[in-house]
């Protein structure tokens, strides 16, 4: 990706705030006139771990932000999905996924656990504020999988009416339908031997240049202790931009791995590129964003060349500093930095300076930046 913002503020004595950031999701260049010469890498790779050293030393609760970038989840679980993979391309013609090859699946799983950095390091963000044993829960999964699911027998796939369905000796763990018109899958589990039990069902219809989404999945305890309990309802979202549309959007997230969250988004779009997006309660109430402007696709195809990875040598990685490197690197774009937010901050109202103080005072963030040596 290649993409240039600017924050214009509109006072027109005061100065906007620009910067452009380009490269892949996970590893992207950051330069601003802020920056002076300089130019900022992030290597997505140590996002969490920098959070989370972040939330350690100073109580700021960075992982949450770090969460909403799906790399981290990429990265996370990729070598556990490629091991299930695996296993699903030995299938054979007639639908068998041999005993043996789905051993071999869960002896991945569980060798990943011990040796993947990069899947306990997720597992410790998570278990960080959370009242639940994510480790322990996971820990179980490959020998849950083996000997309650498929029993130490032989996954089955069978095609009947339309749809697919993944048959284990404990029953049908899936059912998968994909037609143009309607896609769903259905995940059903049995209860893991900690009383925990997964479920996944997705169901999502079109209806010519509009589609429909309907999301349920989560990890269901006893007693209505959830470890995690997601929704997501969205109606009459457009395949195709612009669009005239009336679009919304429900989202809720809950359980002991994530502060409760729910919101809902509504979108009203228009045929020249038009729309207005409003950020609300998941019940009713006033709105607490609006956001108005106009997107369109440009008119001829460019091509985005692809970073360098040798520039992260001649960049600093904010993410893999040290105390001598940050300092050197402060000490570069101190002037330009503070330059250039004194012209931003002219056009800002008072009113707006003194919330966004009060929200980083609240979140932490301030006192991290004023102890900062």
């Amino acid at each position: 990706f290649d993409l240039s913002l600017s924050v214009i503020p509109t006072d027109a004595g005061a100065a906007p705030l620009r910067f452009r950031a380009r490269g892949n999701d996970s590893c992207f260049f950051i330069t601003s006139p802020l920056l002076g010469q300089e130019q900022v890498a992030l290597s997505a790779d140590s996002l969490l771990d920098f959070c989370v050293k972040g939330y350690n030393h100073l109580g700021v609760p960075f992982q949450y932000a770090a969460y909403l970038y799906p790399y981290v989840w990429k990265v996370a679980f990729r070598e556990p999905v490629n091991s299930w993979n695996r296993m699903v391309r030995h299938m054979k013609s007639d639908g068998k996924i041999k005993k043996s090859r789905v051993k071999k699946m869960t002896q991945r799983w569980a060798a990943q656990l011990d040796a993947n950095h990069f899947l306990n390091a997720i597992i410790a963000a998570l278990e960080m504020d959370a009242g639940t044993d994510v480790y322990g829960f996971l820990s179980e999964i490959p020998d849950w999988f083996l000997e309650d699911v498929t029993q130490n027998h032989s996954i089955r796939v069978r095609k009947e009416n339309g749809a697919e369905y993944w048959h284990a000796a404990w029953g049908d763990i899936a059912v998968r339908v994909d037609n143009p018109d309607h896609q769903s899958l259905t995940v059903t589990l049995p209860e893991t031997p900690s009383g925990w039990t997964p479920f996944w069902n997705c169901d999502r219809t079109v209806d010519r240049d509009f589609s429909s989404l309907s999301l349920h999945a989560g990890i269901g305890g006893q007693d209505g202790q959830d470890m995690l309990d997601l929704l997501l309802d969205a109606d009459s979202l457009p395949a195709v931009w612009p669009a005239d549309c009336e679009s919304t959007l429900r989202f809720s997230l809950s359980g002991d791995i994530f502060p409760e969250t729910a919101f809902s988004l509504s979108l009203e779009g228009k045929s020249n590129g038009d729309f207005v997006v409003r950020v609300s309660p998941y019940t009713e109430g006033p709105a607490w964003i609006t956001l108005t402007g106009s997107v369109v696709p440009r008119a001829e195809h460019v091509r985005i060349p692809a970073a360098d990875p040798e520039e992260v040598n001649v960049s600093t990685d904010i993410l893999r500093v040290n105390d001598e490197t940050l300092a050197a690197f402060v000490s570069k774009i101190i002037r330009p930095a503070v330059a250039g937010m004194v012209d931003f901050l002219i056009g800002v109202p008072t009113s707006a300076c003194q919330s966004i103080l009060d929200d980083l005072t609240d979140s932490g963030i301030l006192g991290m930046l004023l102890t900062a040596e």
